[in-house]
């Protein structure tokens, strides 16, 4: 007899399920893959092995529309943080090739001086090898912040 009685004021009529968003952690994740509806009951059994960790969840609803709308807002606040990610490479990928061209504008100068002035050649040359040098690694590190760019996809919401 005790045990029917806990069972039925641990479940309130009306309050069966409530919903769970997941924090998003990219900007491709999907509106499915962050709300999920959860039996309470169910729930702190996950929890408590483990299987569901409280740090990537965002919030708990009780209304499914307030929970697409948090969940909606967590994929916009994503992408944006990764839009934002993406101009800054894009930024510094500009940055890199101007200040390669301005490098090759000075090697292109020392070897004009070095065949205008024959007696300093060496010296020209020697500076033109070293700003080659510089040109060389700053396309190294070109490479690897276009290598990184990745397309966003379109951000879509749900309902």
């Amino acid at each position: 007899m005790a045990k029917k009685v806990i069972k039925e004021t641990a479940t309130p009529k009306g309050f069966k399920t409530f919903y769970a968003v997941r924090k998003a952690e990219r900007p491709d994740n999907k509106l499915d893959e962050l709300l999920h509806e959860v039996d309470p009951f169910a729930f702190s059994e996950l929890h408590s092995t483990g299987a569901v960790m409280p740090e990537g969840i965002h919030g708990f609803y009780l209304n499914k529309e307030e929970a697409i709308e948090e969940a909606n807002g967590q994929l916009k606040a994503v992408y944006e943080k990764f839009a934002k990610l993406e101009e800054k490479k894009g930024k510094v990928s500009d940055k890199l090739q101007k200040r390669m061209a301005t490098l090759q504008k000075q090697v292109n100068q020392h070897l004009k001086d070095a065949k205008l002035d024959p007696s300093n050649a060496d010296i020209h040359q020697t500076k033109a090898e070293e700003l080659l040098a510089k040109i060389r690694q700053i396309r190294d590190k070109h490479k690897m912040v276009e290598g990184s760019k990745k397309p966003l996809p379109k951000l879509e919401e749900k309902k």
